[in-house]
């Protein structure tokens, strides 16, 4: 017991446990919604405009910076993740929303997180929590099986939190501003309209405090290559 209790992972779910149970709540919240309900009439074309598309294809686009289809709200990520998932479920549409409700789960965890972090307050994380549960567009997320939207969501998040625990730190991480970059550029790759996160990043380094600017310019540059 001792050994569980000093493991890190152990650590942060006992510590945010009301934030874990949110998360938790939010994945059979998100299935019980659903169950039962048939897939929409085109399901039939499930996929088929990222199936038809080479997955290597897929990897290219998403590694160029200088994107022609800069509007299209799939990015090459999405298309290597459907790629994937296809692989595995084919057309097993509850896996997939079993899939889509794991990552429900990890954005009202990282919500709970963010707000204790920010408001230093485990009352307003968990009512942040509860409120991002039942005033989240359930439908859009699970139900439109191509739609990468939740997914990239939790990728924005994480994100938003890897970057207040760095900048609360007195020294920055380089791993940690790589593991931010990423985030961000997985994000914008799975819904180019994630592109938010790289703003909100920018102006929080920008507006926040002067004195720890310096210490993300490279970040910043590295930002302007998700697109151009």
């Amino acid at each position: 017991m001792d050994v569980l209790r000093q493991n890190k992972l152990y650590q942060i779910i006992h510590n945010n446990k009301y934030g874990f149970i949110l998360g938790v709540v939010g994945f059979f919240y998100m299935n019980f919604l659903v169950a039962g309900v048939p897939i929409f009439w085109e399901g039939h074309l499930f996929h088929e405009r990222l199936l038809s598309t080479d997955v290597l294809e897929w990897v290219k686009i998403a590694l160029n910076p200088y994107k022609e289809n800069f509007y299209d709200s799939w990015g090459g990520i999405t298309g290597v993740w459907t790629w994937l998932l296809f692989t595995v479920w084919k057309f097993n549409f509850d896996a997939w929303r079993y899939t889509k409700s794991i990552f429900f789960t990890i954005t009202i965890f990282c919500v709970y997180l963010i707000t204790k972090k920010l408001l230093n307050s485990e009352k307003y994380a968990v009512l942040s929590g509860v409120a991002y549960l039942f005033c989240f567009p359930v439908y859009v997320h699970v139900l439109v099986f191509d739609g990468p939207f939740i997914i990239a969501e939790a990728a924005k998040l994480v994100g938003v939190l890897l970057f207040l625990h760095d900048w609360q730190k007195d020294k920055t991480s380089i791993i940690s501003q790589i593991l931010i970059f990423l985030c961000a550029w997985f994000a914008v790759n799975m819904y180019t309209q994630a592109l938010s996160i790289v703003g909100v990043l920018c102006l929080s380094i920008i507006f926040l405090c002067a004195e720890k600017r310096k210490r993300y310019f490279i970040l910043m540059i590295f930002f302007g290559t998700i697109h151009l």
